[in-house]
């Protein structure tokens, strides 16, 4: 997952995981999905995060929330809204979502277990 700027930025060198859900309606043509994430810093501190969006079969409308964390990120609370898109084709593809107002999108690489 690619989520924050360059060398010397907040989350530089940060571990990220980010299990989440992916529920997809066909019939419908509508998705809902969320999930939580927990970065750790260079220096072991760690900030909780949960995102959550619906839409269509392409992109939808969400929200992307810090919830606290450990040390320097103790009660960290935000919430930004995010825009997130749908580009998983076939076995594999990419999950990707955008914050309003900002270049930089971040991305998960996703695949299914179908054959």
């Amino acid at each position: 997952m690619t989520a924050f700027k360059g060398k010397g930025s907040l989350f530089d060198q940060a571990a990220l995981k980010c299990p989440a859900f992916d529920d997809v309606d066909s019939n419908n043509k509508k998705t809902r999905a969320g999930g939580y994430c927990v970065i750790t810093d260079h220096d072991g501190d760690e900030a909780y995060l949960k995102w959550q969006n619906e839409g269509d079969m392409i992109s939808g409308p969400g929200t992307f929330e810090y919830t606290g964390g450990t040390g320097k990120y103790k009660g960290s609370v935000a919430a930004t809204p995010l825009l997130g898109s749908r580009r998983c084709i076939g076995r594999t593809g990419r999950l990707q979502g955008r914050r309003p107002g900002i270049v930089d999108p971040w991305v998960l690489t996703c695949s299914s277990e179908r054959s």
